[in-house]
């Protein structure tokens, strides 16, 4: 899945647990998926929405956020290093420090 382009995709409910580096999942919904472990660097999750997802563990180096409803995702350990964070939602989201941001709520 490395490189894939994915945008506008409706992957709700998923085991996406994978290589996504460099892959463009843009616009798509991505509610309660499971990300957990996967290699998500330099991923596009632009305009996404992540509700209660779970990208614990996940390697999100250098991913584009920007745009992005996190509300109840599960972060915790993720490697978000560089992550572009721009308008993300953020309520009841279990950071990867395991606090819970409700900047959003």
């Amino acid at each position: 899945l490395e490189k894939a382009y994915f945008g506008a995709v409706d992957l709700s409910g998923s085991s996406l647990t994978a290589n996504w580096s460099g892959a463009n999942l843009n616009h798509s919904i991505l509610d309660m998926a499971d990300f957990s472990n996967a290699n998500m660097e330099t991923v596009d999750l632009v305009n996404v929405s992540l509700v209660g997802a779970d990208m614990s563990n996940a390697n999100m180096r250098a991913a584009d956020l920007s745009g992005a409803d996190l509300t109840r995702a599960n972060l915790v350990n993720a490697n978000l290093e560089n992550a572009i964070m721009h308008r993300v939602t953020f309520c009841e989201t279990i950071m990867p420090n395991g606090q819970v941001n409700n900047a959003g709520c």
